[in-house]
């Protein structure tokens, strides 16, 4: 039987064509509408692309970025290539790998496949002894080529046109950027992406503006001096104007919670009409693309003064993260930040009773990497989403996916006898 080594895989891609008619049932992507995800390993981090073509509003694909940052990118990358090299004779002896590379995932397969743990988790975490130290060798000016790389290919993903070796490439444009939330690991990697000249209409981010660093506050200032749309929608569901305004201060106001509605607009309670508000622009991209959010400030409840206070725990900062779902027709794909258990326990008993089915969905990006902590990708979120491909957006040093994590896919998946495919991109 043919085994394989999984190398690093530098992004998982999938694709949802949509059918608006039968006519229109073609291999062509230009005659019919279609979600792109591109989702790029870049070490211990998100950076999620999605491409998105409806020629209903447009003759050309629009962009969305949701999430894109990363920590330590080359002493991943590098801690890599150290045990892949130290223990590949013992990979290539027992691992065998049902999918060894990133590719189009539609049609779904109607068979099961996982990657095994072993390969799932670093190789630092499995073959490499607590405690003892290993040294990497850097080669002087390999942070500055790798992350040249990494923005690049990144870059290329958005549309930029240009030979890959080429620093000058074309100016790109993006129509919506989401930060889930305040984590550099979601955002560090937005001033390197967005040039000074590309154009970004609408910028939506979890949490509130002093978590972020200076450095991207920076960016983000001279984003709203070129008119793109800055939506804090814990502080305002209105554009921010001044930054510099909404940074902490006494008596400061927080908006409430809210979630998409299956059919549109927003509620934040289940039996009151969906509303519209300014950054629901930000959100739309055609009569059959759905961007829905399934959490809006998940920590904030209203007090008994009538006033909305958020309950974050001093240790937890990633329960406030936004969570979305893309959609076309009856695919989707989850994308849930460093949501944990407090996160998806509320958006659970949201839907509960709208609609429980609305959460199911094609593809899922579990939660924090794959962690187990603050109760992240539990049993009960996986049972309710069902996801059918499960991506672990995770690194080679900080033991993501967590084996409680990993197995709560796997048992979940046997127990139902459902088709699941679990892959690390």
């Amino acid at each position: 039987m043919r085994r394989n080594v999984v190398g690093l895989v530098y992004c998982f891609i999938i694709v949802f064509i949509g059918i608006n008619h039968p006519g229109l049932c073609t291999d062509q992507e230009d005659f019919q509408p279609y979600i792109k995800l591109t989702i790029k390993n870049i070490g211990q981090g998100n950076c999620n692309i999605v491409k998105i073509f409806d020629p209903s509003i447009s003759k050309k694909p629009s962009f969305m970025i949701i999430d894109a940052g990363t920590r330590s990118y080359l002493n991943e990358h590098l801690s890599y290539k150290y045990f892949m090299e130290r223990f590949k004779q013992k990979e290539l002896e027992e691992i065998e790998i049902p999918l060894s590379q990133p590719g189009f995932l539609t049609p779904v397969p109607n068979v099961r496949q996982e990657i095994p743990l072993s390969t799932m988790r670093p190789l630092s975490v499995i073959a490499h002894k607590p405690g003892k130290k290993f040294t990497v060798k850097k080669q002087k000016g390999e942070r500055e080529r790798l992350k040249k790389e990494m923005i690049s290919g990144i870059r290329r993903s958005l549309g930029e046109k240009g030979d890959k070796e080429d620093s000058t490439g074309s100016l790109i444009h993006v129509k919506t950027i989401i930060v889930s939330h305040e984590d550099g690991d979601h955002y560090s990697l937005y001033p390197d992406i967005i040039k000074k000249e590309d154009r970004v209409d609408h910028i939506i981010l979890g949490g509130v503006p002093e978590k972020y660093k200076q450095n991207f506050r920076v960016w983000l200032k001279g984003q709203i001096a070129k008119n793109t749309e800055v939506y804090f929608p814990a502080l305002s569901f209105d554009p921010i104007k001044n930054l510099d305004a909404i940074i902490m201060k006494k008596g400061r106001v927080y908006q409430p919670h809210i979630f998409a509605h299956p059919k549109g607009g927003f509620i934040s309670k289940f039996n009151e009409e969906p509303s519209i508000h300014p950054f629901s622009k930000a959100l739309e991209y055609g009569a059959h693309i759905k961007i829905h959010m399934l959490s809006i400030n998940p920590t904030h409840t209203e007090g008994a003064s009538g006033s909305i206070i958020p309950l974050n725990l001093p240790d937890d900062h990633n329960s406030g993260s936004l969570v979305v779902k893309i959609q076309i027709g009856e695919s989707s794909a989850l994308l849930s930040g460093d949501a944990t258990g407090t996160t998806t326990t509320r958006i659970i008993d949201n839907y509960s009773k709208v609609d429980p089915s609305f959460l199911k969905t094609s593809l899922e990006e579990s939660s924090h990497h794959g962690a187990f902590t603050h109760k992240s990708n539990s049993k009960k979120w996986i049972r309710s989403t069902e996801p059918t491909y499960v991506v672990f957006s995770s690194g080679s040093l900080h033991g993501h996916p967590a084996e409680k994590a990993y197995m709560n896919y796997s048992n979940v998946y046997a127990n139902n006898e459902k088709t699941g495919h679990l892959t690390k991109g």
